[in-house]
């Protein structure tokens, strides 16, 4: 069953209002929730700006770590650098038969006099 209310408006036009009588009809009279799609828009533009920053964040990670892997890697394989270090972390000296120091790597600052003597 239908209820029609009649009202006037103030240009003087009738206007028809329809209302269903939800008792009448067997429906329950209980109200669905309202949903916030505002708020789930919200939600979901917040979540997306967390993924967005937390990828960006992880590649800026990822680039400075190769970034260092890089240097270090040719900072590595020059032979200068190579041989500070080996000389700062285990000192020693390389000599021939012939009394002549064939290499140096860090011992000679802690040795004050080398001689060297052929074995017989």
């Amino acid at each position: 069953m239908e209820d029609n209310q009649n009202s006037k408006t103030s240009d003087g036009s009738k206007q028809v209002e329809l209302r269903a009588d939800a008792s009448a009809a067997g429906e329950s009279t209980k109200k669905h929730p309202r949903i916030h799609w505002r708020l789930i828009r919200d939600i979901v533009f917040g979540i997306g700006i967390f993924a967005g920053v937390s990828v960006i964040v992880w590649h800026t990670a990822e680039w400075l770590q190769s970034r260092v892997d890089q240097a270090v890697t040719s900072k590595l394989s020059d032979d200068k650098v190579l041989r500070q270090i080996a000389a700062q972390i285990k000192p020693s000296l390389i000599f021939d038969g012939k009394e002549s120091i064939v290499s140096d790597m860090g011992a000679s600052q802690f040795v004050k006099d080398i001689r060297v003597t052929k074995r017989t």
